[in-house]
């Protein structure tokens, strides 16, 4: 199974791929955590839309609030996933670090991260 590599980029006139199974997996994580319900036409359910948790104090509630949706978007959309923890901190207002922790068949625990800025939203964002 081939995947585009994130972030695009083109070697050698080609659009960079990877076949690597957990690469394409961590990907597809941070597709599915990053997208929005309703932002993709024709899968208005899909997504967990972490971008909301920076307009938002995390709390334990906030944080256990959205852990159980994600693990819900992660599952019914990355088929051989098994969601283990996920750790969101909030370093300021405008930060919010994500830190998930899965396992897939005949693996051991890994782990993914990625962060969301405030900088990173412009008046075109979809909100």
């Amino acid at each position: 199974m081939k995947s585009i590599l994130i972030p695009l980029r083109c070697i050698g006139g080609h659009i960079a791929e990877t076949s690597d199974v957990s690469t394409i997996i961590r990907q597809k994580i941070i597709n599915v955590l990053t997208t929005a319900k309703l932002e993709r036409v024709g899968q208005p359910q899909y997504g967990a839309g972490v971008r909301q948790l920076l307009f938002e104090s995390i709390d334990e509630l906030t944080e256990a609030d959205f852990k159980l949706d994600a693990a819900a978007e992660l599952s019914d959309n990355i088929s051989g996933l098994s969601l283990v923890d996920m750790k969101i901190t909030q370093s300021d207002e405008s930060q919010v670090d994500v830190t998930v922790f899965f396992r897939t068949p005949l693996s051991s625990v890994m782990s993914t991260s990625f962060s969301l800025t405030l900088s990173e939203l412009t008046e075109e964002s979809a909100f």
